[in-house]
């Protein structure tokens, strides 16, 4: 004899399924400073090797004046298809002189600096023909299906 299958024997399943969805996960990302690592560090003595020594890799770096290096570190936590909630966000900046000793640890608030762009219109450099110029830098690039090049 069969047995009937009802909906009660898949209801615990489908629970125990339903609740691990709702299970957040935690994301780590970057580097985050801990007191102990900065104390170790003093103003107008530290070197880049004795700052890569303590902190270890910076985050990024300046690229163009090249002083500063920037150590981020961001924590957060989603909980299924949800937008991601940001737990803890710290962003330093660390300076240095000419010689290459540092000159300055500066934390930023957890929000840091924000770039809004502009929705309404992007600049973008470069040449911007006109129709009849697209037309006749066209003319001749393009050739009929199947007679590619070096075929005969």
């Amino acid at each position: 004899m069969r047995k009937r299958i009802s909906i009660c024997h898949f209801l615990p399943l489908f629970l125990l399924l339903l609740l691990c969805e709702c299970t957040p996960i935690q994301h780590t990302r970057g580097n985050f400073l801990e007191k102990q690592q900065l104390a170790k560090l003093k103003i107008g003595q530290s070197t880049r090797a004795d700052v890569l020594t303590h902190l270890g890799p910076p985050s990024s770096h300046e690229m163009f004046i090249g002083k500063g290096w920037y150590y981020m570190g961001e924590k957060t936590e989603n909980v299924s298809f949800l937008t991601p909630k940001i737990e803890k966000r710290e962003f330093y900046l660390i300076e240095f002189d000419q010689k290459g000793i540092l000159s300055s640890i500066k934390k930023f608030d957890d929000k840091g600096v924000e770039i809004k762009p502009d929705r309404e219109k992007t600049p973008t450099y470069g040449r911007d023909p006109s129709f009849l110029g697209e037309f006749i830098n066209n003319i001749g690039r393009y050739e009929e299906p199947g007679a590619g090049r070096g075929r005969k």
